[in-house]
């Protein structure tokens, strides 16, 4: 984001990120006086007709009582070639009063290692060699980033609050798609039962899942032996479920009998490096761990070991996992394995 008073001839926004591409783009219009922008601020989008003359007119206009003219074009990575070709020619010789801001929803070249055609194009090479702010990359936040992301950017600017788990179960549900996040955000702050604090119960009572859940969000409930929601994501998970899942939670599994035997050795701290994993992904099993006696967690292993073979067998997936999470998840005390 620019932060000098001496602005560029022009700017690249993208990413997948609309929410920070926005406010970027809010940024840049700051620089622009409100009472002037009816004369020094000109937004168009590449999506209609835009016709190479009348973008190069808009450019060609000399700023009204003020340093600069803004002209933003959104959906820029669907600028016609015309358009394209215009451009490069207009920024060998560009209005020192014009500024050119061209906002595309593509990923930036950090979110994806092919990049986007737009990325590859002359005009986007052109602009980048303009200086280090001339693009300005708003990628998404790395998955296990999203609900931290959730629980301060977005609440913010949705002027409300919410619990980390709230914020963990929303993603779940929704996705990492930033608009519909901060747009739930923004109807879940009204729903709640303690206005502006978005509780976990806020979130299941109001939220319906539109993303499949994953091996891992089965593994997690199953860790916290809450049978009602794995048998729910199970019930939810309708390409995702084959012999890769008992293969998971297996190791899962595993993961957590090494988790109980660090814990008893008053070794926690090297979980992580034992597993080989970041300290985020390992920061609920040692609690998971205390939920489970040794034992359970061996019989667990076995009936795992169990479900594989009769799965191999031919038996039904669905079923044969419903037994299992039944085992694991029982009440300590009402526990019984078939091993």
């Amino acid at each position: 984001m620019p932060r000098s008073s001496n602005l560029l001839r022009a700017y690249i926004v993208l990413g997948n990120n609309e929410i920070k591409r926005s406010d970027t783009v809010s940024h840049l219009k700051k620089y622009v006086k409100d009472s002037l922008a009816a004369f020094n601020l000109d937004e168009m989008d590449a999506r209609g007709d835009l016709e190479p003359q009348t973008l190069k007119t808009s450019l060609e206009a000399l700023p009204v009582g003020d340093k600069y003219r803004l002209v933003i074009v959104h959906d820029a990575q669907k600028l016609s070639s015309r358009v394209q070709k215009m451009l490069l020619d207009y920024l060998d010789n560009p209005n020192e009063g014009s500024v050119l801001l061209l906002d595309a929803s593509v990923p930036c070249e950090e979110e994806s290692r092919k990049k986007d055609a737009f990325v590859k194009s002359k005009l986007y090479s052109k602009i980048k060699k303009m200086g280090p702010e001339a693009t300005i990359n708003c990628p998404t936040p790395k998955p296990w980033e999203m609900p931290k992301a959730v629980q301060t950017k977005l609440a913010r600017k949705a002027k409300t609050t919410i619990d980390p788990d709230a914020a963990q179960e929303l993603v779940k549900r929704l996705g990492t798609n930033m608009s519909l996040l901060s747009s739930e955000l923004e109807t879940l702050k009204n729903l709640a039962q303690e206005p502006g604090h978005i509780r976990l119960q806020d979130v299941t009572d109001n939220v319906v899942r539109i993303v499949e859940p994953t091996p891992w969000d089965l593994a997690d409930a199953m860790c916290e032996r809450n049978l009602k929601k794995s048998l729910e994501l199970l019930a939810q998970m309708k390409t995702s479920v084959g012999p890769g899942t008992i293969a998971y939670l297996t190791g899962r599994v595993k993961e957590l009998i090494c988790a109980k035997s660090l814990e008893e050795r008053g070794e926690s701290s090297a979980l992580a490096s034992e597993l080989h994993k970041q300290s985020w992904q390992v920061k609920n099993y040692t609690r998971w761990a205390r939920k489970f006696s040794r034992e359970e967690l061996v019989a667990a292993l076995k009936a795992c070991a169990q479900t594989d073979r009769a799965i191999k067998s031919g038996s039904d997936v669905r079923n044969t996992l419903i037994t299992l999470l039944a085992s694991i998840c029982g009440e300590p005390s009402q526990t019984t394995y078939n091993c």
